[in-house]
């Protein structure tokens, strides 16, 4: 599958029709879209994710959903993506069109597939979703759902994510330890890996027997039942209602938000300090710097916690050496083990053939040529005799990883800490002060009371600050209501088992519902054995990239567990401990989640195009060579790059790259 063209009319800077092939060929998979910051790449990135989920986009990136919350919910953010000029001309619809090629769909035997979302601002139905093929609308759409149709044929919303990352940003995938986060990310391994369908196909089968057991149930046991049921559905309809409520009272919060910033806005137009430009500007760079100071704390606590590494380098340097004396005698240790053990066996083996022949040795020769021959060995095979002699006294008894870790740490404070700590505490430093410096502004500008007018607005400010409080009252109470719901479903779900036992099937259903038995045992088994697969092949995958990727091969296994609904990945190294995903620097969570990338959309099947924002970025030249060579030439047979020039991707870097893109679209 290919995205064969795509148009932009009217879409944010996007003035009129502007259609983009996108067509790549044979080993030649690469696209590279460029540009200055605010000349568009973020937009088209953007567009793509608009066109296929619409007000769902927020679940495919934080990005989007941040994006959302800060303009006052979806319905006012893509109304804003009229362009400002067509706007002025009096024009009211954006689309974003995209042409696939090379899709198989049985059903519906086509060339290409033609998806449109439109908004128009002056309709009372903004948005429209439409789906051709050839050209041309098809019946079984309008039956099945273009939304639907999007989500089973194209990709998957909840693999999206795999398909469309940040480069610089998927080290949250190596990061995460929130509870609902890898929850999210648990659900959307198994969407992609494609164990849902068969497990929702299980489900649905588990229905079927329960409807044979109903109908074939006395009165008294198919009133119980059908009550259980009936409680069943009615808590997955409050709880599936609860959970829309949470959407709309969230979405109602960041409405009031947005309006406490217009009110904000007012109390400082009103002051007549500064001009509503100024006020805009002053805001965008609030913005900016807030989240550049985040980068920067996270850089500069990083860099503090091995400032003590740094002050006490010398001692540090006396460490790693004792640590690689001990490192040497463990492994001296070892051989020597080894060598006694081989040596005892072939001392054990020349004696049993001694008594098989039935020669005699005197027992003070016989010992005299074992402990000649000990001593020989070890001579004349190994050459141990001199390297056991200087033992280093253990001290620190460091692993591997362990012993990795401190020379990498070293490594890094020899090269470029101390540089890189001083201009990361000055752009902190520096940060900070604009920061407060233009808080100092706008706090300022919004401080005049003495008129009705600023009265009103403060009053109408702190209403609407009550009712965010209320809104997020609320939504505590529906999640501490949809837990104990929850916890309700899995005890009724337990009951109608038990009783559903009890129950002997009626004739009538008898031989339907022994062949739905045997196929829920058959599924059960096929579910359990496609698991062990996938997890294999995943292990196999994610630690074949890793090999591939990393230039220090510290990652020896690869262990995925799955339990339930729950995926959890982890990396082992020689001697099978579990390496901290913490430990790892942050180049080395980049690759190890762009591993896990690569494996994941190999292993799932799922025939996309691959979209990358800020490529190259925390990546060593060594790293940036393995990914140009070995990651976005077979990740897809459709790869799209957004680099900044020169910051995310070097000229050497794209002389490297050269040979596999297609096509670049530039502009400066």
């Amino acid at each position: 599958m290919q995205i064969k063209s795509l148009s932009l009319f009217n879409f944010r800077i996007y003035k009129g029709a502007n259609p983009i092939d996108l067509t790549t060929y044979g080993d030649k998979n690469i696209i590279v879209i460029s540009g200055k910051n605010g000349f568009g790449k973020t937009t088209f990135l953007m567009s793509l994710v608009w066109c296929l989920y619409g007000k769902n986009m927020n679940e495919v990136d934080d990005f989007y959903d941040e994006q959302i919350k800060s303009q006052g919910g979806y319905a006012k953010y893509i109304s804003n993506s009229l362009n400002r000029q067509a706007k002025l001309n009096g024009e009211s619809q954006f689309y974003v069109s995209m042409n696939f090629s090379g899709l198989d769909i049985q059903s519906i035997p086509c060339k290409e597939i033609t998806i449109r979302r439109t908004y128009d601002i002056q309709s009372s139905t903004p948005e429209k979703l439409e789906i051709l093929f050839d050209g041309l609308p098809n019946e079984l759409i309008n039956e099945y759902g273009a939304e639907h149709f999007i989500r089973d044929f194209i990709i998957p919303l909840e693999s999206a994510k795999f398909f469309f990352f940040d480069a610089e940003k998927i080290v949250s995938l190596a990061e995460s330890n929130d509870i609902e986060q890898q929850k999210k990310l648990s659900k959307a391994y198994s969407e992609v890996l494609g164990i849902k369908k068969y497990e929702d196909l299980s489900a649905n089968l588990n229905n079927l027997h329960l409807r044979y057991k109903q109908d074939s149930a006395t009165l008294e046991d198919k009133k119980k039942l059908i009550e259980l049921r009936g409680n069943e559905q009615k808590n997955e309809m409050e709880i599936e209602a609860d959970r829309k409520k949470v959407v709309e009272v969230r979405e109602s919060i960041d409405e009031l938000k947005y309006e406490e910033r217009q009110i904000q806005q007012k109390l400082i137009q009103e002051s007549n300090i500064i001009t509503s430009d100024e006020l805009s500007a002053l805001q965008n760079r609030s913005d900016v710097i807030h989240n550049e100071i985040e980068e920067q704390r996270k850089q500069l606590n990083e860099l503090l916690e091995i400032a003590p590494f740094a002050i006490a380098g010398d001692n540090l340097m006396l460490i790693s050496e004792q640590a690689e004396k001990e490192m040497e005698v463990n492994k001296k240790q070892f051989k020597d083990e080894e060598v006694d053990s081989k040596t005892e066996k072939v001392l054990y083996e020349l004696d049993q053939q001694r008594v098989n022949s039935d020669v005699i040795i005197h027992t003070k020769t016989q010992e005299f040529y074992n402990q000649a021959l000990r001593k020989l060995i070890r001579k004349h095979f190994f050459d141990l005799e001199e390297e056991m002699n200087n033992e280093a006294p253990k001290l620190h008894e460091f692993n591997e990883v362990e012993l990795y870790e401190l020379q990498s740490l070293i490594g890094n404070l020899k090269q470029s800490f101390r540089n890189q700590f001083k201009s990361v505490n000055q752009s902190y430093s520096s940060l900070l002060a604009e920061r407060n410096a233009i808080s100092k502004k706008i706090t300022d500008a919004g401080s005049k009371e003495e008129d009705g007018l600023i009265k009103s607005l403060r009053d109408k400010q702190k209403e609407i600050q009550k009712k965010i409080d209320a809104a997020d009252e609320e939504i505590i109470q529906l999640s501490i209501k949809t837990t104990t719901l929850e916890n309700d479903q899995t005890q009724i779900k337990s009951q109608i088992s038990s009783l559903a036992k009890k129950i002997d099937t009626s004739d009538l259903y008898k031989d339907k519902d022994e062949l739905t038995k045997d196929l829920i045992t058959e599924l059960k088994v096929f579910i359990n054995k496609y698991k062990d697969e996938k997890k294999k092949s995943l292990e196999d995958r994610i630690l074949s990239s890793l090999n591939t990727l990393m230039h220090k091969k510290i990652v020896k296994k690869v262990n995925v567990e799955m339990i339930d609904e729950h995926i959890n990945i982890q990396i082992l190294n020689s001697k099978g401990i579990e390496i901290p995903k913490d430990s790892l620097s942050m180049g080395e969570k980049q690759l190890y989640a762009t591993a896990l990338l690569k494996a994941l959309v190999e292993e799932s099947n799922i025939n996309f195009p691959v979209f990358v924002d800020s490529p190259m970025q925390k990546f060593d030249e060594d790293h940036s060579a393995n990914v140009i060579q070995h990651f976005y030439p077979t990740i897809s047979e459709q790869v799209v790059v957004f680099p900044i020039l020169k910051k995310e991707m070097t000229e050497d870097e794209f002389k490297m790259m050269r040979k596999n893109v297609d096509a670049t679209f530039c502009d400066s």
